[in-house]
């Protein structure tokens, strides 16, 4: 299940690729500096993070297999991330 939590990130960012780090998938969100981590978590959920330079910024959690919430918490650390950058 977090094989397909990871391809369907990968289509919401268009990016093909992530990286390991500290026991999470990492996907770049643009700038190298801010990423989307997603690890699997108890009770059968995926955790995603927004992290900046490795570090959690903000978590959320989901069941795997649930496209649409992926994709909103994928917008919501997009968001994140703009707002930030401001």
């Amino acid at each position: 299940m977090l094989w397909q939590t990871l391809l369907d990130i990968a289509a919401l960012l268009g990016r093909p690729r992530c990286t390991f780090y500290r026991s999470a998938f990492h996907f770049d969100l643009g700038n190298g500096d801010w990423t989307i981590a997603v690890r699997p978590d108890s009770a059968g959920r995926v955790r995603i993070e927004t992290c900046h330079f490795g570090r959690s910024v903000a978590t959320r959690w989901c069941q795997p297999g649930d496209v649409q919430r992926i994709a909103d918490m994928v917008a919501e650390s997009q968001d994140e991330v703009a707002a930030a950058e401001v």
